[in-house]
């Protein structure tokens, strides 16, 4: 017996004496892997000033075309995170093309527009884009890409199977 086929079945991930177990178990991790994408895929944020009916000001900071998932949304407030008084999912949803999307909002007073930013961060990429002040539904955008990228597990999969399937 192989030295892999002992750590799979001590790990009871494979049964006794299956002379294939590492090779399957890395073609299902390649046919499992997220949507295509990586941290080197630029990351867009666009910052959005509208009012509300009763006349408060709603500043949207929307972070979308991001992959892997995780990504924080943070508002400042004169250059101190706000940890109160934003809205959004808290979760980085599926934008249905293999990236993710997420947002956050938060209400103010008219006129206090210039005290307040968004500051995102993903993979190593720390942005801050400056709220937007004037007229109702403009925006201040930024597209970003990190400068490295952690290496794919799908591409450490391919690698292995290449390997064992050789071997």
């Amino acid at each position: 017996m192989v030295w892999y086929q002992d750590l799979w079945t001590g790990m009871g991930l494979v049964s006794p004496g299956d002379p294939r177990p590492l090779s399957h178990l890395l073609l299902l991790l390649l046919l499992l892997e997220e949507p295509q994408g990586s941290c080197t895929d630029p990351l867009s944020v666009t910052v959005t000033r509208s009012k509300n009916l009763l006349g408060k000001v709603i500043l949207r900071c929307w972070a979308f075309s991001f992959y892997p998932r995780g990504t924080t949304l943070t508002w400042l407030r004169d250059g101190d995170p706000m940890h109160q008084g934003t809205f959004g999912p808290g979760v980085s949803l599926p934008s249905g093309d293999g990236t993710y999307q997420t947002w956050v909002d938060t209400q103010i007073l008219p006129g206090e527009e210039q005290r307040f930013a968004c500051h995102v961060g993903h993979c190593g990429l720390n942005i801050t884009v400056p709220a937007v002040s004037g007229t109702q539904g403009q925006s201040a955008s930024c597209a970003a890409a990190p400068a490295a990228a952690p290496l794919a597990v799908s591409t450490v999969a391919a690698v292995l199977y290449l390997v064992v399937v050789e071997a």
